[in-house]
């Protein structure tokens, strides 16, 4: 009992039997094999493959007791969940801070490496959030569609905005 003889030699993870093993490689090789019939998007694992086909189907048997939401994924309902609870599972390595989604743990680790992943082609800017990218390719876009309602001078950003009108 608890003998897992096939091993990854990739992670080190060990499995019971052949099938979970080879289910496991396709973390590894980014392999998608199962593929829905209805859009052609493809999954790693056959059971998320199976509940992707709640959303064609309509199925949404995942229904939130608070609010009474309801979703067509399990992770999607559970995900949503801690919007209740203020759970926050991703808690950085580097810091302490928790997240409440792994997305947003990914974006804060970038304050302790400084990678800073979008360049701006223009000027050869580089940015840490998507975000403060698109702020500023609207410097080179000459796009200011914010405007102060008293004087009318425009901006790219809405807080540069927000800062100048508080000037009056």
């Amino acid at each position: 009992a608890g003998m897992k003889p096939f091993a990854c030699t990739n992670c080190g993870r060990s499995f019971r039997n052949g099938p979970s093993f080879f289910q496991h490689r396709h973390v590894h090789t980014k392999e998608k094999p199962h593929i829905c019939g209805d859009c052609g998007r493809s999954f790693q694992e056959k059971s998320m493959l199976i509940a992707h086909w709640h959303i064609h189907a309509g199925d949404k048997p995942f229904t939130c007791s608070d609010c009474g939401k309801s979703f067509s994924v399990s992770c999607h309902f559970f995900r949503h969940c801690r919007i209740h609870t203020g759970e926050k599972p991703y808690c950085c390595a580097g810091c302490g801070k928790s997240f409440q989604w792994s997305k947003t743990l990914i974006t804060h680790w970038r304050v302790h490496t400084g990678e800073k992943p979008f360049g701006c082609d223009d000027c050869c800017e580089t940015f840490c959030h998507i975000s403060h990218f698109e702020q500023h390719h609207c410097v080179h876009a000459a796009k200011r569609p914010y405007s102060c309602r008293d004087c009318g001078k425009r901006f790219s950003c809405s807080s540069d905005c927000k800062q100048h009108i508080c000037s009056h």
